[in-house]
């Protein structure tokens, strides 16, 4: 498992990510939902275990009082940047294969790039390149 040394499932580590990539530095779990093409239950499951490691943290949402946004705590900034890493270099190691063909990817890093297209937050994963210049 490539990120066993971060204690992070797959999709948690998709998760914090895309949370990093997030341009307003919050982001609905409804959207991550999306992105990901699985249930908010899903999600909301993987958010609770970020929250238990310290790494997110749930804000109300300014704009709707019903609703909150995630966020990155100091020690989950830390640990996203060190996963985008990761991420980064097993794509790389892929070169032989588009990096969204499928190719050997594991599936989740599969649906994470097929999300990708619809998703600037998630695209952001897939092809760092196009968003760290």
């Amino acid at each position: 498992m490539i990120l066993k040394c971060e204690e992070l499932t797959a999709v948690e580590s998709l998760i914090l990510a895309a949370i990093f990539f997030e341009t307003k530095g919050a982001i609905k779990p409804s959207h991550l939902a999306q992105t990901f093409q699985t249930t908010r239950s899903n999600v909301s499951h993987r958010i609770s275990s970020l929250e238990a490691k310290g790494l997110v943290e749930r804000k109300v949402d300014s704009d709707d009082a019903r609703a909150f946004r995630l966020a990155l705590r100091p020690q989950g900034r830390q640990r996203a940047v060190r996963v985008v890493g990761i991420l980064d270099r097993r794509f790389a190691s892929d070169a032989g294969a588009n990096e969204c063909d499928g190719g050997t990817l594991l599936p989740i890093e599969h649906q994470f790039c097929k999300a990708a297209s619809l998703s600037p937050t998630a695209s952001a994963v897939c092809r760092p390149d196009l968003v760290l210049r």
